[in-house]
This record gives structure tokens, sequence and C-alpha cells, in this order.
């Protein structure tokens, strides 16, 4: 009877609340809905933005319609998974979803109403009509633009600094001077002219060891003294781990008496920066030299320091001479139009004779081809100033204004890493994706979201605002990039209008601020960036600790959709980050060097349903937790970690996963394969390692664009992983494999074909081989396409080079460990055309013949431990910018 009861209360309920069921399966049209409306004001915005320049009361409401357009994309958020849920719903989650309905209507409505309002006030002052309004074509969608070549490196143009370059090298060669500091404001050159002296003088080897350090504000005395030992030392990167700091800067002090070293330290912001350092750097007798490079007086002219220079801003005739040399570098033709002249010469006085300034106007100029629009250029920084705009603020204001809408939120969000911080492309890339600030939407022609965030980015970097290096370790070369030093004040204020705040937690009173500001805000912040302090102290730790538990239980702080904690030293640093229940519309959460081992992870974390992206790369993190398999939203996960960690198969519910980093060294709790096969949007697979990983798995990933596997000691699955790269034909034009191959030594004709048919692959991109292969294949088995080659321990018998010097394409090229056991080498030419980097280490090599013409593009050589080879190639030496010879 009671069953029948409840069974017939039940049945009553579901015919009452029948039509609204109806509702909540028509969600998704609700959904849609909203999206549309997003679309809309972004229109908006994009055409308030292209108009705010004239009118300095756009900027507040500007601001105010992306805030309501921000909580709009809330509710598109929060909803977006529901009508998924739907189906398995019970009763009660029914009338909730019900009462969801009506409140996303009516919220939605209510801020149409106030959006217009607005734009209501616009019209009627003749500042805006919503009838102007046309489609952004974005560059995702311009074909052309697709097409257009990436950022080309082009000369260093030196102006005006002859005579300081001629007197500072005079300084370094002589026998006095122990140290040596440039004075001059930020943008002048100091970094320009030592790096041109630094250069010079490694290319003469008049000093056997060099050592070049970025500085910046946020630095580490440990992470500094460390990183100048190894690059003193290169061959023992292990011992400084562990030595003391006064051990360091003692190990320092012998090596400079014993070799004669150059030790650069570029940007020195304090006095206390340089009181650190300063005993690494004994006054006793020593050929080494220290070349310093500071902005402030107080650093230059300390008792420590013996002498030193100031740099002056350029003559007026210098300034225009390097204007001029840019904007010709640009054109066909190497004058400039009379007209343009005029408009150039008046621009040019605001640059004060800052060489950065002037570049930077100089390339923004010189991209527009017309009259008109250098004089539009003017027009604004006239409009700038007018509006009472600092002049040492106004050409990085307008070469802002000058950014694509679509850009612009790019840049400002580099502005959320502390100043000087050197952010991995790669990255960058993929939070940018995670923001949504690359729309997958115009993606076409198999053109991916990380080709069009390279494009990006070389736009950022034409345009003179973001710089970018190549670092390399372990013979791959890798990039970062950092906001241009005369930009970083302008991103890191603007980046508020996008919502953005950064609290920096190694300055109390600061940090005190920026508390109190970030909880104040008319407009809740969007994406936090915690800088964690360089102090590692446990007072510090705890003091951090309670300013991230206050700041997360603000009411603002739910509004967030990025947090980013950033330890801003190179190791590791235990922060216990507090719990996060309250941060509902998490969508990026980025653990940058976190030591988890002590204190795990934060509590709530798993429980951010919207999360898009989540990493932990640089972490210390022994077990992945199985609830993150909850994470059903997640695209992006990178757990490249700096130990070993335990995965149990949870990834394998992570179904909309595209890019998946597995840490370099992982496996499961009883050593069962993991199952990766229902991942099937994956483009990005980084450290699959088939003694943990299914190979079978592969076959599943049709959109798989970048592998990068490692196969350990079983000929198997090599077999296997080569015959997966040679069936894959749907996608072979696109699928870019680097293959790990160790322990395997080929000393039989079945293993050795194996290798032969792996070089075969036509798609093969990078090899990393270790293990025997006592001779390689002719240039036409290998496959033309690899840009990258490794050998350990090869014992090959005929000199590599003559094969290897045709592969068209590649760029990177390491003989490790006997990898060749004859005692000539020989690169002809015209051979290795596009190599930039050579290692060559461990090796019985006595005599390397190197012709005229051969390795044209060679910027990195590295040789180390070749203690039979008398000399290396004069020629080759004289020209490549880095070298490193260790015996």
């Amino acid at each position: 009877m009671v069953d029948a009861a409840v069974s017939s209360v039940v049945e009553s309920l579901l015919l009452q609340i029948r039509p609204y069921l109806i509702l909540v399966y028509g969600l998704k049209g609700e959904i849609q809905h909203v999206q549309g409306k997003i679309n809309r004001w972004q229109r908006i915005l994009k055409n308030l933005d292209a108009r705010k320049s004239e009118e300095v009361s756009l900027h507040n409401l500007e601001r105010e319609i992306k805030d309501l357009v921000c909580t709009l994309e809330d509710l598109h958020e929060t909803f977006l998974t529901k009508p998924k849920t739907v189906l398995t719903a019970t009763i009660g989650e029914y009338l909730f979803y019900f009462q969801s309905i009506q409140i996303v209507r009516s919220t939605v409505e209510d801020i149409n109403t106030r959006i217009m309002s607005t734009i209501g006030i616009l019209e009627s002052l003749n500042m805006f009509k919503i009838t102007d309004i046309e489609e952004e074509i974005t560059p995702t969608e311009n074909r052309e633009w697709l097409r257009h070549p990436n950022n080309v490196e082009r000369p260093e143009i030196i102006v005006g600094m002859d005579e300081g370059i001629e007197e500072l090298n005079f300084l370094l060669v002589d026998r006095h001077h122990r140290v040596i500091c440039i004075l001059g404001c930020g943008g002048i050159g100091k970094t320009t002219i030592s790096m041109n002296l630094y250069r010079h003088l490694k290319a003469q080897m008049g000093f056997e060891r060099f050592a070049w350090i970025n500085m910046g504000q946020n630095f580490s005395k440990r992470d500094v003294l460390r990183n100048i030992l190894v690059k003193l030392l290169p061959g023992q990167p292990d011992e400084t781990m562990h030595m003391s700091d006064i051990e360091l800067a003692r190990k320092i002090n012998e090596v400079q008496k014993d070799k004669k070293c150059l030790v650069v330290l570029d940007d020195i912001w304090s006095l206390d920066a340089w009181e650190f350092l300063r005993e690494a750097f004994s006054s006793e007798e020593t050929r080494s030299k220290v070349l310093l490079t500071t902005r402030f007086r107080q650093v230059a002219f300390s008792y420590v320091v013996g002498i030193v220079y100031s740099m002056k801003p350029l003559t007026e005739y210098d300034s225009w001479q390097l204007f001029q040399n840019i904007t010709s570098s640009f054109e066909d033709h190497n004058e400039v139009h009379p007209l343009k002249q005029e408009i150039g010469k008046e621009i040019l006085k605001w640059c004060n004779g800052i060489p950065s300034y002037i570049v930077a106007v100089g390339e923004l100029l010189a991209t527009k081809p017309t009259l008109r629009e250098w004089e539009t250029v003017l027009q604004a920084a006239k409009s700038l100033l007018s509006r009472g705009l600092p002049a040492k603020q106004l050409i990085s204001a307008v070469i802002y204004d000058d950014l694509p809408y679509y850009l612009k939120p790019c840049f400002l969000y580099l502005g959320l890493f502390p100043k000087g911080f050197e952010v991995e492309v790669e990255h960058l890339f993929l939070l940018w994706i995670a923001e949504g600030m690359i729309s997958r939407n115009g993606c076409q022609d198999n053109v991916t979201m990380m080709e069009v965030a390279e494009k990006y980015l070389n736009e950022l970097v034409n345009r003179n605002m973001v710089k970018v290096k190549a670092k390399t370790t372990q013979s791959r070369k890798n990039r970062s990039c950092w906001v241009h030093e005369q930009m970083q004040d302008h991103c890191i204020l603007l980046g508020k209008e996008y919502f953005n705040e950064v609290l920096d937690l190694d300055v109390r009173t600061k940090r005190e601020l920026d508390l109190s500001s970030f909880s104040l805000s008319s407009y809740p912040a969007r994406r936090l960036a915690l800088h964690l302090s360089n102090q590692d102290d446990r007072s510090a730790d705890l003091f951090a600790y309670e300013i991230a538990k206050d700041l997360f239980k603000y009411k603002t702080s739910k509004h967030l959709w990025s947090l980013l904690i950033l330890n801003p030293r190179d190791l590791q640093m235990k922060f216990e980050c507090p719990p996060i229940y309250h941060l509902e519309m998490l969508r990026v959460l980025n653990f940058e060097r976190i030591d988890f081992l002590e204190r795990g992870l934060p509590l709530g974390m798993t429980y951010r349903i919207h999360l898009r992206f989540l990493s932990f790369k640089g972490c210390i993190l022994e077990k992945l937790p199985t609830s993150i398999g909850g994470l059903v939203c997640l695209e992006i996960l990178d757990l490249r970690v700096s130990c070993r960690m335990i995965i149990r198969n949870v990834l394998r519910k992570l179904k909309k996963l595209r890019h998946l980093y597995l840490p370099l060294m992982f496996q499961t709790p009883n050593n069962d394969r993991l199952y990766l096969g229902s991942l099937k949007e994956v483009e990005t697979l980084e450290n699959f390692d088939t003694r943990v990983c299914n190979v079978g798995d592969l076959g599943e990933m049709k959109k798989l664009r970048h592998l990068s596997t490692t196969v350990d000691g079983n000929l198997e699955d090599l077999k296997q992983i080569v015959h997966y790269m040679n069936t894959t034909s749907e996608h072979a034009n696109f699928l870019r494999p680097s293959i790990t191959v160790k322990n395997i030594d080929c000393f039989t004709e079945e293993r050795h074909s194996v290798f032969r048919n792996l070089i075969n692959c036509q798609i093969l991109h990078t090899l990393n081989m270790d293990g025997h292969l006592g001779q390689i294949p002719p240039h036409y088995i290998i496959t033309s396409s690899l840009t990258e080659i490794v050998l350990i321990g090869s014992q090959l018998k005929e000199d590599p080079m003559t094969t290897l010097d045709k592969l068209p394409k590649l760029q990177v090229l390491a003989l490790q460990d006997d990898a060749f056991v004859g005692k000539k080498m020989k690169c002809s030419a015209p051979g290795f055309l596009e190599l930039e980097n050579l290692e060559l280490l461990t090796l019985c090599l006595e005599t390397w013949d190197v012709e005229n013409g051969a390795m044209p593009k060679l910027s990195i050589l590295a040789v180390k431990k070749c203690r039979k080879l008398q000399m290396l190639p004069y020629e080759l030496v004289s020209r490549v910018p880095s070298v490193t010879l260790e015996k």
C-alpha cells in the first residue's frame, strides 16, 4: 500500500511538472539565446574600443558593458552542461532546473535592458550608433592573414653608440677595473650595448668562461648564484643543487681566479640586489670582469663599483637616422616621403632620444604605407596628450591603441606575469585558448588554434610589444616570451580594463594595498595572478596562505574565471593553497613550480566542473587524485611535474581533452596500462610512454596533431609505432611525431631494419635514438621532414655529417657519448642549410673541418668533453653567437 501511494504521488507530480520538463529540454535553446546576446554585445565592445581614444567618457561605459557581458558569459557557462544531465535528473533537480530557467531568462533580459540603456545614452549624445556595427573579420577567418609568413628576424640596428662600444670594449679588455657599470634610463640601450660587447668578446675568445644573467625586479639570490655557476661550469649543474649560498659564492670566486671570466648582470634594480651578490665577486687580483647594467644611480655609484659609463639619449640627428633605418627596412625604397618626414619628426620629439621608443614607433609607422595612416597616428597621439596623458607614456599608448581588437586581451594577459618573467610560448598559447581569446569557430582548412596563437604572438613581436627568445635544453630549442620593457607598465595598468588583477605577495605594503583594491573594486576581477614571495622561509609562506585565504572568501572571488599561482623562483616552493570552494566559475587553474608533497592540493579543486585548463607544470605532485576524472569540461591538462607521478586509470573520463601533457616519469598503481583510447578529441599528446600506455590507443585519436612518445627497450612497441605512423594516412600531413628510443641496440639485421623503417617514416619530425647503430642509412632513405636528431651511443664508424648534411629541414643535431667513434669529421658546403643548434658531447674526435658556407644559420654550438679535439674551426667560432667549449 505504501509503495502504491508513493507511486501515485510521484505520478501526480510528474503530471504537474510535465509542461516544465519541455522547458528543461529546451534549455539548449536558452543557452543559444544567451550566446547570441554575448556575440552581439561583443561586437559593440569592438566598436567602442575603436572610438574611445576620441572620447574619454567612453572608457567607463565600455567597462560597464564589459562587466555585463562577463555576467552573461557566467550564465552561459553555468547552464551549458545542464541538458546533458536532464535525462538522469531527480524530481527535485527538475524543479531546480525549471526555477533556474526563469532566473536565467529574467537576468538575461535585465542585462539586455541595462546595456540598451547605456547605448541609448551614447546615441543621444551622437557618440555612437548601434546601426554602425559591422561584423569584424578576424584573422582566423582571413585566409590571407594565415598565409602571411611568421615574424622575420631583422638585423639589429645600432645608431649613435659606436663611441660607447669602443670605450667599454677597451675597459673590459684592459687589466684594471674589475667591475664596470652601464648606467641609463629604461629603453636607452643598456642591454643592447652590453649584448653587443658580450658577443664581440665571446667571438674574440679573449675570455675563457661567460655568464649572462637577467636580473630584473624579481630575483632570487640563490637562483642567480646557481645560474652564474652553471654557466661558468656548464658540466656540473647537479652539484650546485645542494650547495649553500656561501658555497656557491665561494665556488664562483674560485672559477674567476682560475679562468678569465666575463659575467654580465643585466638590469639590477636595487643596491640591495648588488650587495647580496658582491661576495661572489671579490676584489682580489683576477683577470675576470663583471659588467653591470642599471637604471639607478645609487647602484652605479656605490663604493663597490669600479667605473661607471653613463648612457645619454640619442641626439636629434641620430634619432632621425635610427627612425629612417627602421622605416626604410620595411619598404623597397630608402627615402621617406617629405610629408611623412614632418609627421615622423614631430612624433620623434615625444621619444626624447630613447632608442626603444624610436624603434617601436618606427616599426609601427613602417607598417602603414599611406600618408593618411601616418596622419591618423599623429592625431591619436595629440588626442592622448590633450587628455592629460604624460608624454613618457604616450608612445606606449599609441602603440597599444593601434592593436586590432582581438590582440588586445592577448597582450594584456601577459601583464598577469611578474615583470621580466619569461613565459614559455606554448604554455601561453594554451592559456589564451582556455581563456577563449582564440576562437575555435574561426579555424578553417585544418588550421589549429595553436597555429592561430602563433600568428597572434608574431604580430605582437613585429609591433615591438613582446620579445621572444630561444632557450636550449638537452639539445631541444624551446621559446619563451615577455612584455617589452617599455610596454610593461602600460600592460599592467590597462589589464584592469579586462578585469585582470595581480597580487604580489613579495612586498607586504603592496599586497595589502592590492588586496584592499581587489575587495573594494566596483567590477569583480575575472582573472587573478598570485605572485609568490622570492623569500624561501616559513613566515612568508604562512603570510601568503592567510592573504590567499582571506581573498578567496570575498564575495567578488566567486566570479573568478582564472587563478594563476606563479613562483618566480627556479626551484619549487612549498605553498599551502587555501580551499577554493567559493571559486564557482573557475575555468583556468595554473600552478607554477609548487611543492605539494607536504601540504597537498587545495580543497575543492576537483569540484570545479567548469575548469578548461589545469596545469601542474614544474610542480612536485606524486599522486594524481582520482577525482580529477570528474572535471568533465577539461580541455587542457599539463602533468609535467618534476617527479615521478602515480596516475590511476581516470584520464579516460576526460573525453573533452584536446591537449594532454603526461609526466616525464609516471606509472599506474598496479603497473597496469593506462587507457587513453576514449580521448578522441586529443590534438596534442606529450610524453606518451609505451611501457605504461597502449600503442593501440593512438589509432583512436583521429585529431592528433602532435605526438611525443618514448619507446624503452621494447622492439615490438617500436614496430607498432612505426606501423601507426605509416598507416595514419588520413591526417599524415598534419601529424608531427617526436620519437625517443632507449635501450634498443641494433646489432642484428632485424633490429636495424626496424630502425631504417623508423627513420624512413615521412611524417617523423624529431628523433632521439639511444643505442648502438653501427651505421646510418643513406640520406635518400632518411625522411626529409626531420627537424631534430639526437644520437647517443650509436658507435657510427663513418662520418655521419656526410649523410646528415643533406637533410633539408634539420635544425637541431646532437651527437653524444660515442655516437661517432671516428677521429675525423668534416662538414662540407653547402651542407646543413637550416641547422641552428649543434652539440658534440663525449666523442673521440681529433680533427674537425668546416668548409666556408656550411651551416650558415648556426647560432648555438656546444662542444663538451671532446678531449682529443685539437681545435675548433676558427671560421665557425667567429660567426656563431653562442659557443660553449668544455674540455
